[in-house]
Parts: C-alpha cells; structure tokens; sequence
C-alpha cells in the first residue's frame, strides 16, 4: 500500500465483482456496499456513464464514483441495437478517500479506471478476449495505453484488479501476453503472494449451468 498507509498499518477491502448487468449485480453490490468495503471495482454493468451515476446514487452518500463506458459513444452514433456491453464503475468509500489529501481520476477509458490517491494507484481492467489475430492488436493496445498512463505517474505503489477474461494462471499464449505487459509496471498476479483460502479454482460460477471460469484477478507491486 502507499507509504502513509503502510505505516499506520491499515487494512482495507477491496472487491471486484462483474455484474454481468447492473440488474444481475445489483444484490450482490448493495451486500458489499453494506460491509462498508473501501474500494470497489465493478465490471459490466452495461449502462452508459449517466445511467450508471443514476442507478448508483442511492451510494453517493457513502462512496465517490467514478465510471466509464464505450455505451457513451456507441448510443450518441445511434439507437443500440442488440445486447448492451462494457460499463466500468469504480466505488470508493468517503471514509477511506479521507486518508489522502491528493486525489486524481488519471484516466476513465472504455477498458480501464485509473485513480491516483496520493503515491498509489488503483486500476480497475475489463480486458477483451485474445482469441484471434484483431482481438490480440486491441488488447495490446489496451494495455499498452494502461502501461504507459501509469508509468507516467509517479507512485509507490499499485493495485490493479477486474475481469482479464484470461485465466491468467495457466501458460497459454494469452496468459502469457498478459502478464509479461502488466510486468513491465513491476506488478504480479496475486496468487503468487496469496493463497485462495478456500481453496476455490474459479471466480465466476453458474452450478445449474455447471459453468465455472477463473479470469479476474489482481495484481500488486512486486516488492
């Protein structure tokens, strides 16, 4: 964490949840906006920036919001047709936004948030598949914009979590891509510093569906 918090030993939350529409999340963000948790860093929710300020009002009173969606420039070219898509929020809770005295929203992209709260860095990701020769070019462009707004910033530390769509454990050619980028900024994926406590081997699950996937992840400073 950034020096001042290092040094008063204090311990936040920090949870990213991809709602897979607001409608779908919603349960599960008041349960956690409940706990009072510190940071929060949500995934599509498939509204556009305005919608997302209104529909998360009612936590305007406990948390800063911060949001971005590529909904904003798809709906101003025309009516949206089809299932909606995309939709970042980054929540963070007043009392722990009290702790710095210097505070920046760097950048609020289609595929990534980034917060600067003093000397640390909070990034929440939405990163597309890699399958495919045109979706590997967009993600490296994604990254290689996420890269290069935070190495401009001088900061101790950093904190990057959110949907990879990657399970970034495994040592595919994506996981691989991933990784060796999001180390170029010195940071790591958190289960090399952390055990899963429960000991669970995916993030996402539908049992009816028998479906389980593990692609969002954080990453921290390697120290």
């Amino acid at each position: 964490m950034a020096s001042n918090l290092i040094n008063s030993n204090c311990n936040i939350s920090v949870i990213s949840h991809n709602m897979h529409g607001v409608n779908q999340g919603q349960l599960f963000l008041s349960s956690i906006c409940a706990l009072n948790t510190e940071v929060i860093f949500l995934q599509e929710t498939w509204l556009n920036t305005a919608d997302m300020f209104q529909s998360f009002q009612p936590l305007a009173e406990k948390y800063h919001i911060f949001c971005s969606s590529p909904l904003d420039e798809r709906q101003s070219l025309s009516v949206l047709k089809g299932r909606p898509f995309g939709g970042l929020c980054t929540l963070i809770h007043k009392s722990f936004l009290n702790l710095f005295s210097d505070i920046e929203c760097i950048a609020a992209d289609n595929n990534f948030i980034i917060l600067r709260l003093d000397d640390f860095l909070f990034v929440n990701i939405y990163l597309p598949s890699s399958s495919g020769i045109s979706n590997h070019d967009n993600l490296l462009l994604i990254l290689s914009n996420l890269i290069d707004c935070c190495s401009k910033l001088s900061h101790k530390d950093i904190l990057i979590g959110g949907d990879c769509n990657c399970n970034v454990l495994t040592n595919s050619n994506s996981a691989l891509f991933i990784l060796n980028l999001l180390r170029s900024l010195d940071v790591d994926h958190s289960y090399k510093f952390l055990a899963e406590s429960n000991n669970r081997k995916f993030s996402f699950c539908v049992p009816k569906r028998n479906a389980f996937s593990l692609i969002d992840f954080f990453s921290f400073l390697i120290i």
